[in-house]
């Protein structure tokens, strides 16, 4: 990585941390009635002015815009689709903003049976001329394809503060925790909603959020595996599926037995953004398969 590179990324990653700091925990208020510490909400009444002098620059800059919108949007379009409107809204600004990482992120990934191929061609060689083949190959595998190693980097930079955003502006919004999603109350967990109101709906709610965010995660790996079998069928060599998103297991049952605890509100956001990620990576990889045709 270059110099000019390298600096580009310490700002980023920089830019990142300053704004996780301040916005990593969920603005909260003590209820004078109850005593009990509760979500500090934002109401449609509320100003920009409010939360700029009385939080900080994350929750004024980007939680504010989304939770108003979503405020607003809720009457006309109902609490899922104003979630889905600011989802998928934040999804295609980040996009369109890091387009040429986001193609060279998914470049990478529908490669990765490629990589994972000539990583295991030197598997147990830890000599360096093994190791300095193997990063040539890599290098022209990623030359020949128009990658970036460090492409998918910046996206994450960008994304990791606004999707915390909207994480916030979801738990925030005045409409999202006083209103209900095909009869269920988003402001209970799916836990209290099953054992203290007897609704099944929050079970279906969180086994469609678990497989919309497996879709999620997997598609890229699915999608690669299936060019891989196209391809070694095309030539007639021996197909050998890539199981790198195996790691990701683990993840996904940490997220659904976090699932089940949070306010119900966030599950359906989970779900939404994951159905989100899902359009995207499929849009993306059309407009990639155009461009090396």
């Amino acid at each position: 990585m270059n110099k000019k590179n390298k600096k580009r990324l310490l700002f980023l990653g920089l830019i990142t941390i300053l704004f996780l700091m301040s916005g990593c925990a969920v603005q909260t208020l003590t209820d004078p009635e109850t005593g009990e510490t509760v979500t500090k909400l934002i109401y449609s009444t509320t100003t920009f002015k409010e939360i700029f002098d009385t939080e900080d620059f994350f929750n004024a800059l980007l939680v504010w815009p989304m939770a108003q919108v979503i405020n607003h949007a809720a009457p006309v379009v109902g609490v899922a689709g104003a979630i889905a409107v600011v989802t998928a809204g934040v999804h295609l600004i980040v996009t369109l903003v890091t387009w040429k990482s986001t193609l060279s992120t998914q470049r990478m990934q529908m490669i990765q049976p490629e990589i994972t191929k000539i990583q295991q061609k030197y598997e147990g060689k830890e000599d360096e001329a093994s190791k300095m083949k193997m990063s040539n190959e890599l290098m022209a595998l990623y030359k020949k394809h128009d990658i970036s190693p460090f492409g998918s980097i910046i996206p994450l930079f960008l994304q990791m503060p606004v999707l915390f955003a909207i994480y916030h502006a979801v738990q925030r919004a005045e409409v999202v925790l006083k209103g209900s999603f095909l009869g269920m109350s988003l402001s209970v967990s799916p836990m209290e909603g099953l054992f203290q109101l007897h609704h099944f709906g929050y079970v279906i709610l969180c086994l469609v959020m678990f497989a919309a965010q497996l879709g999620s995660m997997m598609l890229p790996t699915w999608l690669a595996n299936y060019k891989a079998k196209k391809e070694a069928e095309l030539h007639h060599r021996k197909y050998t599926p890539s199981s790198a998103n195996n790691t990701m297991m683990p993840m996904m049952v940490m997220i659904l037995v976090l699932s089940v605890t949070w306010p119900s509100a966030m599950t359906v956001y989970w779900i939404i953004s994951s159905l989100v990620s899902i359009v995207k990576t499929l849009l993306t990889q059309v407009l990639v398969n155009k461009q090396s045709a």
